[in-house]
């Protein structure tokens, strides 16, 4: 497992206790990365979200994901990007509404979006809310997935 930061391209290894579950909903048409951050730009110039001078510290992610529970990682998860998906996309809003009506621990917007990560707290959890989010018609695609992979690694 590694974690991301900056803009995705500093990858850090992290070792994690246990598996996460994960449900990812992947939306029917795509958002420009470049619009995504152009809009951030827009944002932070307007005070709407802070300027980003002081990033938050990845520890909390690194520390939940050491300690194994879902709900200290769902309690440590961020994304600086999905204000801006989000003004671009307002249906992404209620995506991360119904993951978490449906059960998840937490939701987010995944990089510059349109995809939506939900935190299960276990494997049938995922299983139950992949099937809440393909009812509701949202997402083109709905997969439950796990990690870390055995196998994956980070080449650098």
């Amino acid at each position: 497992m590694a974690l991301g930061t900056g803009r995705g391209e500093r990858l850090t290894p992290v070792l994690a206790r246990g598996r996460s579950h994960w449900v990812l909903g992947i939306a029917g048409e795509g958002l420009s990365t470049p619009a995504v951050y152009a809009e951030l730009d827009r944002l932070r110039a307007g005070g709407q979200v802070p300027d980003g001078a002081v990033l938050a510290s990845p520890e909390p992610v690194i520390a939940a994901l050491r300690s194994g529970p879902p709900e200290a990682l769902a309690a440590a998860l961020m994304n600086d990007l999905q204000a801006p998906a989000l003004s671009l996309r307002s249906d992404l809003r209620r995506a991360l509404r119904v993951a978490t009506d449906a059960g998840a621990a937490a939701a987010v917007v995944s990089g510059s979006g349109p995809t939506v990560a939900a935190l299960a707290g276990d494997e049938g959890a995922a299983v139950r809310l992949a099937a809440a989010l393909a009812g509701e018609g949202i997402f083109r695609t709905v997969r439950a997935v796990h990690g870390p992979v055995p196998g994956a690694r980070l080449i650098g």
